[in-house]
């Protein structure tokens, strides 16, 4: 009886193991394969997860016919990334887990495709979450911005064309009126939105912060194990001078050549590390001053609104006495400033090429 019981017991440990194991199994899938070649009329659908990871590393590699059979990545956010002929990539998203879909149509075939995904190391995602917050920062503000300065742009050049060189202009005060309120009403959007737009870029640059941290703070470690490392060298140099055994003499001497590698290994590192910190410092530099420029350009766009507003109740009362345009205007300030936000932008990019090149492992 005592037996059976016992016995029992372990049946059912051995079962809940196995459940345990199949769930963790389901759980984490980390590949998605096709067959080689793959069949017409395919619709596959498959998530990989790695759970609890932050980043993956995502690698595609294939192939597919050209245009008419693809695969789609999506991420956690919903970022889609679309594949079809050859391929052979290997790019980073945030999140434990991304959904693959594959699809053939009715006519040819291909040899297939290969997904596999790998929790991202430490390096690799601060490097991707720095370039993302950077995505972040360009788009939110420059993309509106300038889609809005253009039409500024248009309308004042329309402006020009009815007013010319006269200044009483009782038969146009209307078509004019109606081009001052257009303007008007475009600086005020832009002016609108700024208040978004800084505050996207506020929670970028405290995410920005933190990663500084994260650099700092890992280099600070790795200072740390140099130093303790060093400390053994000594230490094992020391002891190698007192021992008279062979053998022991051996061991010591086979610990020493593994701790001086660790310090080769630690000092790689380390060179790796503080050079990607200057340049991350050198970015964040870069974006901070980029985003006072769009402040800047903001606060003019919200001053010439106000100064449009004016115009407008001008034609409104006295239309025979136009403000003459020379007095509304001040696009070429304001050209000024986007020239500044678009030179800033291309030192950016510079920075970010430096980085996506910049690679490490650990």
């Amino acid at each position: 009886m005592h037996y059976t019981i016992i016995r029992f017991i372990k049946n059912v440990l051995i079962l809940l193991f196995l459940v345990s194991y199949a769930a963790i199994a389901e759980q984490t899938k980390t590949t998605f394969k096709t067959d080689k070649p793959y069949a017409n009329n395919k619709n596959l659908r498959e998530t990989l997860v790695i759970p609890n990871a932050e980043a993956l590393e995502v690698t595609v590699k294939g192939m597919t016919e050209e245009k008419y059979d693809y695969l789609l990545i999506v991420d956690n956010a919903g970022n889609e990334q679309r594949f079809t002929g050859a391929f052979d990539t290997r790019f980073s998203v945030l999140g434990s887990s991304i959904r693959v879909q594959f699809r053939s149509d009715p006519a040819t075939v291909a040899d297939g495709v290969t997904v596999s995904i790998a929790p991202i190391s430490l390096f690799k995602k601060i490097k991707f979450q720095l370039l993302a917050a950077t995505e972040v920062i360009l788009r939110e503000g420059t993309a509106g911005l300038n889609e809005r300065f253009t039409k500024i742009t248009q309308n004042l050049s329309h402006l020009r064309e009815q007013i010319g060189q006269i200044q009483d202009l009782d038969s146009v005060a209307t078509p004019v009126k109606e081009q001052l309120v257009l303007i008007a009403q475009t600086y005020h959007d832009a002016a609108n939105s700024g208040g978004e737009i800084i505050k996207k870029h506020q929670q970028q640059f405290e995410l920005l912060r933190q990663l500084q941290k994260i650099t700092n703070d890992n280099i600070e470690n790795i200072l740390k194990k140099q130093r303790e490392n060093q400390d053994q060298v000594t230490n094992f140099q020391s002891l190698l001078s007192k021992i008279t055994d062979p053998l022991e003499q051996q061991k010591v001497q086979i610990s020493l050549e593994g701790t001086r590698n660790i310090l080769s290994t630690l000092e790689a590192q380390r060179i790796i590390w503080t050079d990607f910190q200057q340049v991350e410092n050198e970015l964040i530099r870069l974006l901070q001053a980029h985003s006072k420029l769009i402040e800047v350009l903001l606060y003019s766009m919200n001053i010439s609104a106000q100064v449009y507003d004016q115009a407008v109740n001008v034609v409104s009362l006295q239309s025979s006495k136009l403000l003459s345009l020379e007095r509304l205007n001040n696009l070429s300030e304001l050209q000024k400033i986007v020239s500044e936000i678009q030179n800033s932008e291309a030192a950016i990019m510079q920075i970010t090429k430096r980085i996506e090149q910049t690679d490490a492992n650990f």
